[in-house]
């Protein structure tokens, strides 16, 4: 799952870097005279803002269920340790408690 949230933040960073290289080779067309409330140039930076923004989204996703499985697996295997200690020190009390 990480994986893929990993690999959906790859795909929006690249495309909103494609989205910016388009826009500024439009203003080098453009020149100074291109007004910065054109609708071409407005949708642009709407379309590159709104793709950073779920590109960092998916970063967040993919490290936070990166950290919970890595916290998922810590709390398992002490777990599994702790009934594994658990059980054999209880048949050592049986076993103590079977001499006396």
């Amino acid at each position: 799952m990480q994986s893929a949230f990993f690999t959906l933040s790859a795909i929006k960073y690249r495309d909103r870097n494609r989205l910016r290289d388009r826009l500024h080779r439009l203003e080098a067309q453009q020149g100074e005279s291109w007004p910065v409330d054109d609708p071409e140039r407005v949708e642009l930076n709407l379309r590159i803002k709104s793709l950073g923004q779920k590109g960092g989204d998916y970063l967040a996703y993919g490290l936070t269920a990166l950290l919970v499985s890595m916290l998922d697996s810590y709390v398992s295997a002490h777990l599994y340790r702790f009934e594994r200690n658990f059980q054999v020190y209880a048949g050592r009390g049986i076993e103590v408690s079977m001499r006396f």
